[in-house]
């Protein structure tokens, strides 16, 4: 008999980058926070290119042989069950999960 089956996505946290909540982000992706300093634009996971119209920011690939990447405003920072951190546009994340009240 032919069954359609759906993923079961295991829980994540996540975080929509809109350009304005650099700390909330920078925070969320495991920036060093020391009292009374500005927050670090980096970590093992993130980093800012700087440009000279925009800045970006760019998530570390995890990947062997792959390039890191550039986060679209508007797009989901995403913490998977491994620690590792993904990011999906708005739509596509909203396709693959909802918001929960647990913990």
């Amino acid at each position: 008999m032919i069954r359609k089956y759906k993923a079961i996505m295991p829980p994540v946290t996540a975080v929509q980058w809109t350009g304005e909540n650099k700390r909330e982000v920078y925070s969320f992706l495991g920036s060093e926070k020391i009292e009374g300093q500005a927050i670090k634009s980096k970590s093992k996971y993130f980093y800012i290119q700087y440009g000279d119209v925009t800045d970006s920011l760019m998530l570390v690939n995890q990947h062997p042989n792959s390039n890191d990447s550039r986060v679209s405003v508007g797009n989901m920072i995403v913490k998977m069950g491994t620690g590792l951190y993904d990011h999906f546009s708005k739509d596509y994340f909203e396709t693959i999960y909802e918001e929960t009240l647990d913990d």
